[in-house]
């Protein structure tokens, strides 16, 4: 009897040193490299190149001219606009202070070239108001051209009231008042257009 215990003793022991060597592998343990740190190894990482900002051009209405600024409505034109002062907000409607020059040698030109005699352009002038419309473009995209408070006190002259310029005349100033609501105002710009429906925007 003791020599079958001391038997199956020495067995079990046996079988106990065989699992230790032949168990389940341990699972590998992976230390989490921080963000921060590169590994050594790494490739290093390329500094990205700034996208260039392309400026919309002067005039736009992305990039309207500032107040004392001016620019020829298109290549041919003969007017050359800009704002000589901020627009006046009133109650209901805006104001704009507006320069047209003219350049009477590309009119004769362009009189010219159009198979008519230029000396048209000194004998019959030009009125700017059926030469030049202003409207106000708000951000919203909506469009004013009107003005309705004909009781209100608005300064002169207006672009109405000037008539018929000759040369030399080199320029005019004169108001352009807009009915515009106010939710409409802020973000806007005026647009100013030569009877070609060639155009130049400026800054309120």
């Amino acid at each position: 009897m003791r020599s079958m215990r001391g038997a199956a003793a020495a067995l079990l022991a046996s079988t106990l040193a065989l699992s230790a060597c032949t168990g389940t592998p341990e699972l590998e343990v992976t230390t989490a490299t921080p963000q921060s740190e590169e590994s050594p190894t790494s490739a290093p990482t390329p500094t990205p190149t700034p996208t260039p900002v392309v400026e919309a051009e002067r005039g736009t209405r992305a990039n309207p001219l500032a107040v004392g600024e001016s620019r020829q409505i298109a290549e041919k034109s003969m007017w050359t606009v800009g704002a000589t002062g901020a627009t006046e907000v009133r109650e209901g409607f805006l104001v704009l202070p507006v320069r047209l020059q003219m350049d009477w040698e590309t009119s004769r030109a362009n009189t010219a070239e159009s198979g008519q005699d230029p000396t048209l352009v000194d004998n019959e002038g030009v009125d700017p108001s059926g030469a030049i419309f202003i409207s106000f473009v708000s951000a919203s995209g909506r469009s004013f051209t009107t003005f309705d408070q004909y009781e209100a006190d608005v300064p002169d002259p207006e672009l109405w009231q000037v008539g018929t310029l000759f040369p030399p005349a080199e320029f005019v100033d004169v108001f352009h008042v807009v009915s515009v609501p106010p939710e409409e105002v802020a973000g806007g710009v005026w647009k100013v257009s030569n009877i070609g429906g060639e155009s130049v925007y400026l800054a309120p």
